[in-house]
């Protein structure tokens, strides 16, 4: 397990890193921070939580703590990203900027870290959700 957890993860990091810059570079939109529903955190980061960590609980069944433990400890960091000013080569660690309702930058860069609990939630109900898939095919019985 922990040899394709790290590959996905560090794949996954690589991803959230690359289109952060791109978006800066090209100052285009952030289109994961549109909702896709009437409810506070339901937007398109939201949904790549909610994926990865589907794909997680299809590859990894029965860890739920672990993955728990994960998705709060990332919660975390990116509240603390948020609230300090961490620095890395002399420039402050920001991967894209806030934007503005519409999607576009804003220009400031002081609030695009943010952890929420509400991404832990879209974690959790991804997990569950792949893990009860995988045990599906599986054809494992689930208890009562």
């Amino acid at each position: 397990m922990e040899t394709t957890f790290y590959i996905i993860s560090i794949i996954s990091i690589l991803f959230i890193i690359s289109y952060g810059r791109l978006i800066r570079k090209t100052k285009s939109p952030d289109v994961l921070e549109r909702n896709f529903m009437d409810c506070n955190g339901c937007d398109g980061w939201a949904a790549t939580h909610f994926a990865l960590f589907a794909w997680f609980g299809y590859l990894f069944p029965d860890n739920h703590l672990h993955f728990l433990l994960i998705s709060v400890i990332w919660e975390l960091f990116e509240t603390y990203v948020g609230t300090h000013k961490v620095m890395i080569n002399g420039e402050r660690f920001v991967l894209i900027g806030s934007s503005a309702a519409n999607g576009n930058l804003t220009g400031n860069d002081e609030d695009f870290w943010y952890g929420r609990i509400s991404d832990v939630a879209f974690n959790m109900s991804g997990y569950i959700l792949g893990d009860f898939y995988k045990r599906s095919v599986r054809g494992e019985k689930f208890e009562e």
